[in-house]
């Protein structure tokens, strides 16, 4: 039978102060979070690095351990490390958000994440992150609208399809406005005809319009490139959707589209400009 040694009680003691510096002080994690903050507000990307990995292998009781996660992830996505970021971010999320309503930055990393992996796709068509945006348009609440949205914005057409219905289905949810804006833009991108979203805007005047529509005609294919017809109360996010060279031509045409938002206050009908260069013919009308 092996013989158990037990150390004298005064060699406890005389070990009790390096045990203690053994297990780092609250204080100095609280310090250490602080640095890192500030060079999060600095931008300093390899420094927030630095921070949070000391904390996160030195401090594992530190009450920042979930927020210096998921600092350390978007540094690693903001110093372009977009397979370490995406797999911090993933890591994250298996790590703190299992739970229900587990908090700010695990709703933060999954539209980071989504973001993250909807540039990968487009730059490089990635299979790895496609197949994280098809599972994150399972996902219930507004990060699954995200991933939705994401994949909608891919190049694609098929991709777009796929996020269609998930786009459909999110509006039948009570959204925040903007995510509803955004959601009822890439339905019409993907899919031009009558609008799906109503005007949400309650005691609209009578008689004023109701749609703002874009018509682009590509004269070198004549073929129209785009047609949209959308609720008024859509109308700026409609006209920043338009592609940058069709918002230039308006520019150089000197066409300001706050002229646009004025003719909607002041509830004209009709249209409001037209543009026709070589290559396009650019109409917009309210009705």
């Amino acid at each position: 039978m092996a013989t158990v040694h037990r150390l004298p009680a005064f060699f406890l003691l005389l070990m009790a102060p390096a045990l203690a510096a053994a297990s780092p002080p609250a204080g100095d994690c609280n310090a250490l979070m602080r640095e890192i903050k500030l060079d999060v507000f600095d931008q300093n990307w390899p420094e927030v690095q630095a921070g949070t990995r000391k904390l996160l292998t030195g401090f594992p009781d530190c009450p920042h351990r979930r927020q210096a996660a998921y600092l350390r992830a978007q540094a690693m996505d903001r110093g372009d490390q977009q397979d370490r970021a995406m797999a911090a971010y993933s890591g994250f999320l298996q790590d703190y958000c299992q739970e229900p309503d587990s908090g700010l930055h695990c709703e933060l990393a999954q539209v980071a994440l989504y973001d993250l992996a909807g540039r990968l796709v487009r730059e490089n068509g990635r299979r790895d992150a496609l197949a994280i945006l098809l599972e994150g348009i399972e996902q219930p609440g507004d990060a699954g609208v995200f991933a939705a949205l994401t994949l909608a914005d891919q190049q694609d057409q098929n991709l777009k399809a796929d996020a269609l219905p998930y786009l459909e289905k999110a509006l039948g949810r009570d959204l925040d406005r903007d995510i509803r804006n955004r959601v009822c833009l890439a339905i019409l991108k993907i899919q031009p005809g009558p609008s799906p979203c109503a005007d949400p805007r309650p005691g609209r005047a009578t008689g004023g319009p109701t749609l703002i529509s874009v018509e682009v005609i590509d004269k070198t294919a004549s073929a129209t490139k785009l047609r949209l017809n959308m609720p008024v109360a859509l109308a700026e996010a409609m006209i920043r959707a338009l592609p940058a060279e069709i918002r230039g031509e308006m520019n150089s045409a000197g066409i300001d589209i706050q002229t646009v938002f004025q003719a909607i206050r002041n509830n004209a009908m009709g249209t409001i400009f037209e543009l026709e260069t070589n290559e396009m013919t650019v109409r917009v009308w309210l009705q």
